[in-house]
């Protein structure tokens, strides 16, 4: 099992930040649905922009010297675009070496961010649709310790979340017990 642990420590250090730190977003996978909604839309805009020209409005810029074409049928897909986007983005787990960072919110209106110690870690859990099993995705649910705060964080569409689990639990050992080999 340690051997294991090592190349999943190695697999996900790739994803390190400037600082070190391990982040981890949601795979685009896990919102493929809207990704093909995003690109139909594309298709369906492009055909109706060219079907239907009055959908095109001008707006003029230098003092209607010039004018830049704006497709109203590309509205939608800009909107589905946003949605994807967001749903991506909108969560980040932050590994640092002595406790998780879970921010919330990233694209929203309101960030919120927790911190938790990685002695405060309770059980992780993973849940996986028929869908994220077929690409190895999961959802990542991490349970505290605490009244403070929310008892559980959610990661949503993590890519290999078996491997995140079991960082995450060799963390956990290590904050609960930094000593292993002495004795007593």
């Amino acid at each position: 099992m340690n051997k294991n642990l090592v190349k999943n420590t190695s697999e996900l250090s790739n994803k390190k930040n400037k600082d070190g730190n391990i982040v981890i977003h949601e795979h685009y996978l896990n919102a493929l649905t809207l990704l093909i909604a995003t690109l139909i839309s594309v298709a369906i805009g492009v055909w109706a922009t060219y079907t239907f020209p009055w959908a095109v409005q001008y707006v003029p810029i230098f003092d209607n010297s010039l004018s830049i074409p704006f497709p109203l049928f590309g509205l939608i897909s800009l909107a589905l675009l946003a949605l994807f986007m967001r749903a991506i983005l909108n969560i980040k787990l932050v590994l640092c070496p002595q406790y998780l960072i879970y921010v919330s919110g990233v694209v929203s209106w309101k960030e919120r961010t927790i911190r938790v110690e990685y002695e405060n870690i309770r059980e992780i859990e993973i849940d996986q649709t028929l869908y994220q099993k077929l690409f190895n995705l999961g959802d990542v649910i991490v349970l505290i310790v605490s009244t403070q705060i929310e008892n559980s964080l959610e990661m949503p569409g993590v890519k290999n979340p078996r491997m995140l689990k079991d960082y995450l639990q060799q963390k956990m050992h290590q904050a609960k017990d930094p000593n292993p080999n002495a004795t007593e």
